[in-house]
């Protein structure tokens, strides 16, 4: 299945979303703060959205993705807090990024991990999302 660049956005603000609900994570709280859409159209932080962006070509190798499909999307995912958790010396976003970490076929470290980013994809393809 592929997305847009944008879509797979929306997708990673589900999965945080949901991943904060169940946790209470102040980290993960902080970055779906900076996460959020303005009116302009632009993230609260702008910056973040220049972040995504980076991991989205650092993850493709290409700087005109206009679609990625649900692994690649994951795989930024993981990119993109890992700078952001660097950034802000999270180690509360440094064990998701543990949990999430794929280690063979589609499987990451745990299990539930991936099973609810494809609870995310589903939100979204039912737009249950943003």
């Amino acid at each position: 299945m592929l997305i847009d660049i944008k879509k797979a956005f929306d997708l990673m603000i589900i999965y945080l979303d949901k991943y904060y609900e169940r946790t209470d994570s102040y980290d993960i709280g902080g970055l779906l703060g900076d996460a959020m859409i303005m009116e302009d159209g632009t993230t609260a932080d702008p910056a973040l959205m220049d972040d995504w962006l980076l991991s989205v070509v650092k993850i493709t190798n290409k700087s005109d993705n206009n679609s990625i499909d649900i692994k690649c999307a994951y795989l930024v995912l993981i990119d993109f807090l890992k700078d952001y958790g660097e950034r802000i010396n999270s180690d509360e976003i440094a064990n998701l990024i543990f949990e999430m970490t794929l280690v063979k076929d589609n499987e990451s470290q745990n299990k539930r991990c991936w099973n609810e980013w494809l609870e995310a994809v589903k939100d979204l393809e039912n737009n249950k999302g943003k």
